[in-house]
């Protein structure tokens, strides 16, 4: 997994993510406060891996250790290569999608929670603008028009 911009993994620690958590290298990782608590040095970046198989690794040493999906949240807004945005697991996302399938929703109220799980940080309104859901199924749903509709 390399940088979205084209940046080795060294080069997008160093540039990305050294200069917006105030970070640098210790050794063979390097070492920040943490975006959520702001633990100083408390933020281990590090590289496992070689070459195609080599891949980035983070983790707040703080105890008790911060939220990871909090970290992965805060580290989206900071990083200009948004390398830390994945979301949930893949395994995860297919198991709430799988729920939401065997459940006996209606098509459409399917429709809008599978958005809600893939857009978490979107409201309801904006997922069902993204769907394209009539009005008469937006209420239905209770799921009020968005301002700009």
């Amino acid at each position: 997994m390399g940088c979205p911009l084209g940046f080795t993994l060294t080069e997008c620690i160093e540039d990305h993510w050294c200069r917006a958590l105030d970070g640098e290298r210790v050794g063979a990782h390097w070492r920040s406060r943490c975006p959520v608590c702001g633990g100083a040095g408390a933020f281990e970046i590090s590289i496992t891996g070689t070459g195609a198989n080599a891949r980035l690794k983070w983790n707040c040493h703080t105890k008790p250790a911060c939220d990871h999906d909090r970290i992965r949240a805060l580290l989206a807004r900071l990083l200009p290569c948004k390398m830390a945005a994945r979301g949930p697991r893949p395994d995860a996302l297919v198991a709430e999608i799988g729920k939401l399938i065997c459940s006996g929703l209606d098509p459409a109220e399917m429709k809008l929670r599978i958005g809600q799980v893939i857009w978490p940080e979107r409201s309801a309104a904006q997922v069902a603008d993204e769907l394209g859901l009539s009005r008469a199924t937006r209420y239905r749903l209770r799921c009020p028009p968005s301002s700009g509709r």
